[in-house]
């Protein structure tokens, strides 16, 4: 039997019972977005900030690209197997992850290991820790960490996935874990779980003593300070790490220097959830968030920095203009525009569940529904959290890489939902003019490519606009007379010669909204020429429903033409926060109740989930 040809399949036993499926699946879903977006985050500061330039730092920015990649190499395959039925794994796909796991987890534990060794050398020879020869042998410890577990990731894996396998193909767990794997082999591997426990005890257990010796230096080191204050925060600090560092050596050890029959497949599922994706978050806590050189570089950056001197702000960051003053009134419309917000989070989270849980929403409307309903969460949570605490704070200020990541953010997210749309006529147009044909020709390869293509067109733009407009020199005003980053707003600012560039902004807001709007006029007159001359009532109320998409078209488009369309010299028209607050505020919490209230699928699907969640108890 050739193991080119085989595919593995995963038992998805970490979700076994049914009714907490959905509770613990959506908190894993959470870990790994605040996991993966927070130490990107993280990982920004320390290669802008010279201040934190330093082993320390250079340790923890790896740290975080360990756990970042780490816990991407099992949750989206995981949470892929749980949202379908084909939970199936090449053999190169899982030799890969395999091998991945490996290596990262092996990094992982080494960089631990050079970590408490920094720690110690700051603390107990602080004279030394400044020296540059100290610097290139944390480099190179680093270096030898990523090779030293790149070899022994590559020789492990290609020597357990050239035995044969000759048993069942299900792997009892939800990714290609070593141990799971062995069980599948039907020769004798004793000898290679002797290889396993000698290489497990070298890369886990003699960083994690090292790790220990070091934290007992340090704290004699700590109790012989004369200050109580500093013997606290010391003990507190130290202790955190230490949790951590128990959590994640302990369930390694756990798993990689058992022998294989004493594996237990449901536990062996919990106790890797620990070191696999709870850990990276602790992690992004633990060593960083409790910093506070790198939170006091993450506020900076985001334009929350103390103005004290010139050479912090002065010169560096944006002033936001508020859209509501503190009058009575604008107070009434900002509590206003807080409930639209919440509400259109809640509304477009409903909205994504439905389209999940529901076997009846299981179709490309509804799945191009989901996408739109995504974004337009994501929109409204760009603006509207920034606007609410420049209003609250009583500041504006923000960085210009705090701008220009709201300017790519805004584009990207403008940018596919106007392609959404389009996919969105096109569907419609397909359900009522080609019914018969509509299995096959809105099929799900389809629906992916498109929203897929939406969301890369999107990216490109954002991309392009943001990195462009914030190359331009600002030697005017820095107040942007707008309550968010918007290019034709600081395009205003410029004090360079814009024309080449509004010309091509202008090129690319003709592809952007019009060419899409004019494919989504197209296919709505296609389909209402076919309405009309048909007989069918079913056809026509068919169209009835879908089209409610045409008042989203109508205020979403219309609006961002009249923004991006207009010229330069429109930038001081004060209406222009009004218009804006339409497709930025209003248009997201429009789309549910317009695409929900409407539709008779999608209100019958809410019934039968609260009827489930609500009314059985």
């Amino acid at each position: 039997m050739k193991t080119e040809n085989q595919t593995f399949r995963a038992e998805f036993g970490l979700f076994q019972y049914r009714q907490m499926n959905t509770v613990v699946f959506v908190a894993i879903a959470v870990i790994f977005s605040v996991s993966l977006m927070g130490n990107i985050i993280l990982i920004h500061p320390i290669r802008l900030d010279t201040r934190l330039h330093t082993p320390m730092y250079f340790l923890l920015s790896q740290l975080s690209f360990v756990d970042m990649m780490y816990i991407s190499t099992t949750v989206p395959k995981m949470t892929a197997n749980f949202l379908s039925s084909n939970k199936t794994l090449t053999f190169l796909g899982c030799e890969i992850q395999t091998f991945l796991l490996l290596t990262l987890g092996a990094t992982e534990t080494l960089l631990l290991g050079f970590m408490s060794y920094d720690q110690y050398v700051a603390i107990c020879h602080p004279l030394h820790y400044p020296v540059p020869v100290f610097k290139m042998i944390c480099f190179s410890t680093v270096t030898c960490a990523w090779v030293c577990s790149f070899s022994n990731a590559l020789i492990y894996t290609l020597y357990v996935f050239q035995l044969l396998f000759c048993k069942s193909q299900l792997i009892n767990h939800f990714f290609c874990e070593f141990s799971s794997i062995l069980a599948l082999v039907c020769q004798d591997t004793s000898q290679y779980e002797y290889t396993i426990l000698f290489s497990g005890l070298i890369i886990l257990l003699l960083p994690f003593m090292a790790i220990l010796a070091s934290y007992v230096w340090v704290l004699i080191e700590v109790y012989q300070m004369s200050s109580g204050k500093g013997q606290t925060k010391a003990v507190s600090r130290y202790s955190s790490h230490l949790i951590v560092v128990s959590l994640f050596y302990g369930t390694t050890l756990s798993t990689y220097t058992r022998p294989h029959s004493l594996h237990d497949p449901k536990e062996d599922k919990v106790v890797v959830v620990f070191y696999s994706i709870i850990a990276p978050l602790l992690n992004l806590f633990i060593y960083n968030l409790r910093n506070k050189e790198v939170m006091g570089t993450m506020k900076k950056l985001l334009g929350y920095g103390a103005m004290e001197n010139a050479n912090d702000t002065t010169g560096i960051n944006f002033i936001l203009l508020e859209l509501f003053n503190h009058t009575q009134i604008h107070l009434f419309l900002f509590a206003m525009v807080l409930m639209i917000f919440i509400t259109s989070l809640m509304g477009n989270a409903l909205m994504i569940i439905l389209t999940h849980v529901d076997l009846q929403l299981h179709t490309p409307m509804h799945f191009l529904l989901s996408q739109i309903s995504l974004t337009d969460m994501m929109l409204v949570s760009t603006i509207v959290p920034r606007m609410a605490a420049n209003y609250l704070m009583d500041t504006g200020s923000i960085s210009p890489t705090g701008c220009g990541a709201q300017i790519f953010l805004f584009l990207t997210l403008g940018g596919s939902e106007c392609f959404l749309l389009v996919a969105m006529s096109c569907d419609c147009y397909v359900a009522i003019c080609h019914p018969l044909c509509y299995t096959i020709l809105m099929s799900q390869r389809l629906c992916l490519l498109m929203t897929a293509g939406s969301w890369l067109l999107g990216g490109v733009d954002g991309l392009m606009q943001a990195g462009a407009t914030l190359s331009f020199p600002y030697c005017h005003s820095w107040e942007i007379n707008h309550f968010f980053c918007e290019v034709p707003s600081l395009v205003c600012l410029a004090c360079a010669d814009t024309t080449i560039f509004e010309f091509f902004m202008y090129v690319c807001y003709i592809l952007m909204p019009l060419i899409p709007l004019s494919l989504i006029l197209a296919s709505y007159s296609l389909i209402l020429a076919a309405v009309l001359s048909m007989q069918s009532t079913t056809a026509k109320k068919d169209f009835m429903t879908r089209s409610s998409h045409l008042e989203v078209v109508g205020l979403f488009y219309g609006t961002l033409v009249f923004i991006y369309m207009g010229p330069k010299t429109y930038c001081s028209v004060d209406h222009n926060e009004v218009v804006s607050a339409f497709y930025t505020i209003f248009t997201p919490v429009l789309n549910p109740f317009i695409y929900s209230v409407r539709n008779k699928e999608v209100k019958g699907a809410l019934r039968r989930w609260l009827e489930k969640h609500l009314y059985q108890y």
